[in-house]
């Protein structure tokens, strides 16, 4: 048998390139709503409560549709599962659209005020708007987030799978962590861009018209994917499709797949868990809105740099190292967070420090741990265990979303401040170090490349 020639060649980059603007314009959905609730709910005349449905059910829907992705992306190959879970965006977004099409026909304006909200603060002159029997626009508004958010799994899932297939075994981590870091970038995106799109909830329907827009841009760009590189780039890449199930029975029965799971739902919850409530820990202690929306880009814009530096520079044989020293500085974090926050307004700048260091900690170790998981996993298709972890942490942090909002102190000091909520994720986190800690997986995929390698030059 001759030997595998294995090469990388530009069109595996334009290829990331369409992959990553279908990430971004799923996260673009799923955050479109988070930091205008105040406007959301006064468009619909509905509480900030029921605002935040929009965004849960992304939640939800990705832990319920995830199986279906894995299982598409190795029955029916990547290119197809991404072209569904566009047209999930594409029908979601310009469903969204329509429901404010609906609501527009029945609101009367009564044009008292400036219709202004700086930072999602309601302002003391705001319009009131009155809307006479909704007639379903709301409910219409849920399904094409539900619709949007079936489409997500078939984008998040894919950066291991893709960087298997495309890349070779130099580039394949970084390529991963690329792809796995587009979506926190596409929320950073997201909370800067949606409130300068939104001055006031009078815009909400050209905010949705916009985002509709940028989902039909994506998803034509994804029927230029192709199935598979011209040429393998790794030995595993040619290796046969596997089937879902089977090889979800194996990662049950591995050991050193549990302690990654775990540490990955861990850390990628009570990120997403923060992000979504930075707002809520801050504000009690007279932070600003604006300043809590720039602590929570701090965090993710660090986390990315720290994810790329860490795959870009480091051998996969030094992750195992990473996995151990990085994660812990989360929970030291979090609780240095909840002092510094309790000091005076003064300390704002060891805020932004600490978020960062949190989001370095949790954000930065994702793409590490997602490549550990593909090798200690292995013969397992990635696309079977990316998916797994993803869906563990998109659990926890729909879990750890309920369980901080229900230990928030309404009679506290000051009002509604979340300290024994800080403490309870300080916790969580500590959990998440000791599976870290506990973790001895193989580097199983590379020793099989290897090994082959070497039975081809053998042969040869």
């Amino acid at each position: 048998m001759s030997p595998q020639i294995c090469k990388s060649f530009t069109e595996n980059v334009i290829s990331l390139c369409f992959a990553l603007n279908s990430r971004w314009s799923t996260t673009s959905l799923w955050y479109r709503f988070t930091t205008i609730a105040p406007f959301v709910a006064q468009y619909f005349s509905k509480s900030l409560a029921d605002v935040t449905t929009f965004s849960t059910v992304f939640l939800i829907g990705y832990v319920v549709v995830s199986p279906l992705s894995g299982w598409a992306f190795d029955r029916i190959g990547m290119r197809w599962s991404m072209i569904a879970g566009a047209s999930c965006n594409l029908l979601g977004g310009w469903t969204c659209y329509g429901a404010t099409r609906m609501a527009d026909s029945q609101v009367k304006y009564t044009g008292k005020g400036s219709g202004q909200v700086a930072a999602g603060v309601r302002s003391a002159e705001i319009d009131e708007l009155m809307i006479n029997d909704i007639c379903g626009a709301v409910e219409v508004m849920l399904t094409g987030q539900t619709i949007a958010a079936c489409g997500q799994p078939f984008f998040l899932n894919v950066p291991t799978k893709f960087a298997q297939s495309f890349f070779s075994d130099q580039q394949r981590a970084l390529a991963n962590s690329i792809g796995s870091l587009s979506d926190p970038l596409g929320s950073a995106a997201a909370m800067f861009l949606i409130p300068l799109l939104t001055p006031t909830f009078t815009t909400i329907p050209s905010m949705l018209l916009t985002t509709a827009i940028v989902s039909t841009l994506t998803s034509l760009s994804s029927l230029l994917m192709p199935s598979h590189p011209p040429t393998p780039p790794s030995p595993s890449a040619e290796s046969q499709t596997r089937r879902f199930f089977p090889d979800f029975l194996l990662l049950l029965r591995n050991p050193s797949f549990h302690l990654l799971f775990f540490t990955f739902s861990i850390l990628q919850g009570v990120f997403s868990t923060f992000l979504s409530l930075i707002t809520d820990i801050l504000v009690p202690y007279a932070y600003t809105p604006s300043e809590s929306g720039i602590a929570a880009i701090v965090a993710i814009s660090t986390g990315c740099v720290t994810g790329l530096l860490l795959t870009a520079f480091l051998p996969p044989s030094c992750y195992r190292l990473v996995l151990r020293l990085l994660p812990p500085l989360s929970p030291l974090s979090t609780l240095a967070l909840l002092f510094a926050i309790s000091a005076n307004h003064g300390l704002y700048p060891a805020v932004l420090v600490l978020s960062a260091a949190l989001g370095a900690a949790c954000l930065g170790t994702m793409p590490v741990a997602l490549e550990l998981c593909a090798e200690c996993t292995y013969p397992c298709s990635p696309a079977v265990s990316a998916t797994v972890l993803w869906m563990g942490g998109f659990g926890a942090g729909f879990g750890l979303l309920v369980g901080m909002d229900r230990l928030r102190d309404p009679a506290g000091v000051p009002p509604d401040n979340m300290r024994t909520a800080l403490i309870a994720m300080s916790g969580v986190l500590g959990i998440g170090c000791l599976c870290a800690w506990g973790f001895r997986g193989k580097m199983g995929r590379q020793e099989a490349e290897r090994k082959e390698i070497n039975v081809g030059e053998l042969r040869e």
